[in-house]
């Protein structure tokens, strides 16, 4: 993005301009999994916050995560960048090592 004088929503509106229903389908299997585990799930990706959005609710998964952290969260710089995940929110989850 830098190399060619992209604001990053130019590319990620392209590289996300995708047909999700040709390749995804609800998975209850997976949903199934994620409701037995006990602890606070939370999303960070790559993606931007919206994809994120988007992808959870074609896999049926939507209501099973407090909170997702996407692209611009981390002011575009992505994992696996240090900047990508602030410092500040080990705290939230515990410490790096012992997270899933």
């Amino acid at each position: 993005m830098e190399n060619h004088g992209l604001h990053p929503w130019e590319y990620v509106a392209y590289v996300y301009d995708v047909d999700l229903a040709r390749f995804l389908r609800p998975d209850p299997a997976l949903a199934a999994v994620l409701d037995r585990l006990p602890w606070p799930k939370v999303v960070f990706s790559n993606s931007p916050g919206w994809q994120i959005a988007r992808v959870l609710s074609f896999l049926g998964l939507e209501t099973r995560f407090e909170r997702l952290f996407g692209l611009e969260f981390g002011d575009y710089l992505g994992k696996p960048h240090p900047g990508g995940l602030p410092s500040g929110l080990w705290p939230l989850w515990g410490l790096p090592g012992k997270t899933v």
